[in-house]
């Protein structure tokens, strides 16, 4: 067989929702087999426990895919009924669109002050 094959581990222990989940530990010639053991272990008692064990990465995907230029636009379409149209084509071409436009491809969630001050 060509190609990487994943080392796989399915819990016999189901999510919430019903299903048994398969979850990658690394590439079967990556670990040494005592590092995927450990890993191996670590899963199943979150797994026993009650966890999620792919909860984390996927509240991690959500986190990222909401970015500051995805929130700009529902804001915009919020303060256009509450501001005075000067004071929105302000906000919009010039605070938001120009002065923060470094800031929009990036996670709002890692976001930090030093971000903000470098801009």
């Amino acid at each position: 067989m060509w190609g990487r094959r994943p080392g796989l581990l399915q819990p016999s222990v189901p999510v919430p929702d019903g299903r048994t989940q398969r979850i990658a530990i690394g590439w079967v010639n990556t670990p040494s087999p005592d590092d995927a053991r450990k890993q191996t272990k670590l899963i199943l008692v979150k797994a026993q426990t009650g966890g999620d064990p792919q909860a984390k990465k996927a509240e991690a995907r959500r986190q990222a895919s909401i970015t500051r230029g995805s929130v700009t636009d529902s804001y915009l379409n919020q303060a256009k009924g509450r501001l005075k149209p000067r004071s929105f084509a302000e906000v919009d071409g010039r605070s938001l669109r120009k002065h923060w436009k470094p800031l929009a491809p990036l996670p709002l969630a890692s976001i930090r002050r030093a971000d903000v001050a470098k801009v």
